[in-house]
Formats: C-alpha cells, structure tokens, sequence
C-alpha cells in the first residue's frame, strides 16, 4: 500500500498545486471589495473626523460594497470618492475564468492605476498621489493581503474535489479484468533471472570437470602438458572453490528471490485493501461524503486558543468572519463577545460596555438585527441593550454561524 499511496498522494499534491494557482470569481470579488474600501479610506484620511467614523463603521477586512456605499451616502459630500468608488466596484466585471494568482495581484495593485483608457478615475487617484508615501504603502498592503485572499481560496478549492481525482486516479491505476499487473511482470522476471543464473553457474562447473576428465585421459601429450596434469590438487582445489562459491551464491540468491516474492505478495494484498477501501468510499452516499469533506475543513481550520474573543459587526447572513477575531476588546471596534463551550462551539452576546452598544445602535439593522432577536420594539431614545439569552454559534470553514433559531435575545432600555 506504500507504493501506491505514495503515488496518490504525488498526484494529488501536483494536482492541488496547479488549480491553487486559480482565482475563484468568489475570491475576485473579495479581493475588490477590500482593495475599494482601502482606496476610500486613503481618499478620505485629510478628513479627520469622518475619517476615524469610516474606519470604525467599515473595517476593510469584512466591509461589503453596501456598508461603504451607505456610509459615503450618508456623509453626502464625497461625489468624487463615490464615483472612484463606482469605478473600483465595476472591476468585478474584468474577471477571467484562467487568471493565476500573480496575474490578478498585478492587475489590481499595478495595472488600474496606470491604465489611461479604462479606468480614468483611478489613473488620476494614482497620479495625485506619485509622490505620496502613503499611495505606496497601500500598494504595499494590497499585495500582502490580496494574496492572504486568494490563498485562502486556494486552500479551500485544494480540498474541495479530491474524491473526484482519487476515483480518477484509482480507475487509472487499477488493472484490467485478464490482464498481468506490474508486479505479476516483475515476479516473472525475478523467476526467469534465477533460471539463467542457475543454468549458466551449472555450464561453467560441468564444464571445468569435462576439461579435468579429458586431460587426464589424453595419451602421448608433451612432458610441458603431462608435468601439469600430474598436479590434479591445484586443480581440483580451484574447482572445488568454484563449487563452493557457486553453491553458496545460489543459496544467497534463492533467499533474496523468496524475500523479494514474499514482500511483491504483501505489496499485492495492500493495494487490494486500497481498493477495497476505494470502493467503500465510492458507495457511500452523499451526505456521509460532505460530511466527511466538512470534518476535514473544519480541522484545519487555526483553532482559537483563548476562551473569551471579541468581533465586531456581523455578516448579514449571521455569521462572522474568524479572521476579524479579537482576543482583546477593541474599543470603537467590538461589539460581541464570544465565549467558547467546545473546540467549534460558542455563545456570544453584545458587549455591555457603553461604547460597544453605542456602536451597535448606530446601524442596528447591520450591527443587530442579523445574530440577535430584540423581545421589544427600538426605542430611539435606548442606551442600554440587555442580553436576555446569549446566542449559539458554531465554527464552519473560516466563518463563526449563528446556529439556527439560537440567535441571542435581547431587550432594549432607556
């Protein structure tokens, strides 16, 4: 089973390797969101007070296109960065199914910046800030976090299909019905190798002992042949070590052959355990495959060592984002906090310091209303939210889920 799982694993590493180089149009997308809520951001850093709100109401690590369209709407001064904005969200639309990894990073931290044709507003966002140290640590920080993205999906897209080429690759493997496999080949020959060797060993001693007998029998040979044969000792003791050799050799080489046999036998009833184990894993249904693919995702995720974190707002199909976890509070950031019950398991409730429920009213319909479930109307007057029941969630993939109908119940009060 060695030999051949060796070989699948070889196969499926090449394989992995060569579609992780791939950009999902998923991963595309993600990647333009972050590069436009970074590129508005630089816009607006000379104004220092909508400049701190932005970051604190759209952080670019999870903000989609509505949170910073809404938050520039609101402001309602910023036509020009709105229509940079509109320019960098139409991106999503230069998507190519073959794009490498490199190709993308470049088309989106090099190419749109220099474009004269195509993308105008972002040629005069680059061209305004040349000598700007600022506009280059940005590329900078596109580049590195960019490539986190799609690296991400690459992992993902690694393990999702490896049923699918191990079938593959096992059907490609597997022996025909009738015919020879590789090692049926290979212990035929070893037979065939021990037959010449034995029969060549046997010519040379039988013909060493013909040599001996017809010497000693030829009469009227001259004294120069006679004075050797009349040392037949020297002979014989040559043969007699030839012999011995010989026997030995062959003993050595039968053993080596048995050795080799035995372990062609052990290499051939582990592949038929390999194949036994392929075949169960081919019939079974499909739920126990996704489920399996699940547990396997799941383990690789980095498990979050401390028991208390902190996110800030969720993702309007209740969930969060693991790469936005906190182990400490971040004031004007977070707005949960989550307390594991299980290594995939935890509850979660507003944070009951003031400015983390100042901020979750501020957008109650984005920060709220997605993980929790309010036992009384809004008040606009509220300043204190109540934890009734905290909610439950649970670790899939690289997302912590609102576990279904365990969102946390809340009360608001003046």
């Amino acid at each position: 089973m060695k030999i051949k799982t060796v070989f699948i694993a070889a196969m499926l590493a090449v394989s992995g390797f060569t579609q992780a180089q791939q950009v999902s149009k998923e991963a595309f997308e993600k990647a333009v969101n972050f590069l436009n809520c970074k590129t508005v951001e630089l816009s607006l850093k000379e104004d220092a007070p909508n400049f701190q709100k932005y970051q604190k109401k759209c952080p670019c690590n999870e903000s989609s296109y509505t949170q910073v369209r809404s938050f520039l709407d609101s402001v309602g001064k910023y036509s020009a960065t709105i229509a940079l904005f509109d320019e960098i969200e139409s991106l999503k639309k230069s998507f190519k199914k073959d794009w490498k990894q490199d190709e993308a990073v470049t088309f989106l931290c090099e190419t749109i910046f220099t474009d004269k044709t195509k993308y105008q507003k972002l040629l005069a966002f680059s061209d305004k800030r040349k000598s700007n140290s600022a506009f280059e640590a940005l590329k900078r920080v596109l580049k590195i976090e960019l490539k986190k993205i799609f690296d991400e999906q690459a992992k993902a897209q690694t393990i999702i299909g490896i049923e699918t080429r191990l079938d593959s690759l096992e059907q490609k493997t597997k022996p025909k019905v009738g015919e020879k496999g590789w090692f049926d080949g290979f212990t035929f020959q070893i037979d065939v190798f021990s037959i010449i060797i034995s029969v060549t060993l046997t010519f040379v001693v039988l013909t060493l002992v013909v040599l001996i007998f017809v010497t000693m029998r030829i009469k009227n040979v001259p004294d120069i042949v006679k004075k050797y044969v009349n040392i037949p000792s020297i002979v014989k003791k040559y043969v007699n070590e030839e012999i011995s050799k010989a026997t030995s050799q062959i003993g050595e080489l039968k053993g080596e052959i048995k050795d080799l046999k035995d372990e062609v036998q052990n290499r051939k009833n582990e592949i038929g355990n390999l194949d036994k184990e392929i075949n169960n894993l081919k019939h079974k249904n499909e739920n126990q495959v996704k489920h399996e693919l699940q547990s396997r995702q799941v383990a690789n995720q980095p498990e979050i060592k401390t028991e208390t974190f902190f996110l800030s707002n969720p993702n309007s199909d209740g969930s969060f984002n693991v790469s936005s976890v906190s182990p400490v509070y971040r004031e004007g950031a977070s707005i949960y906090k989550f307390t594991k019950t299980g290594n995939n398991r935890a509850e979660f409730q507003i944070d009951d310091r003031e400015a983390s429920v100042r901020l979750a009213l501020s957008y109650p319909d984005k920060s709220i209303d997605p993980v929790c479930e309010a036992l009384n109307a809004l008040n606009p007057n509220a300043k204190r939210i109540t934890t009734v029941e905290p909610g439950k969630a649970e670790l899939v993939n690289d997302r912590w889920v609102v576990i279904k109908n365990q969102k946390s119940k809340i009360r608001y009060e003046i």
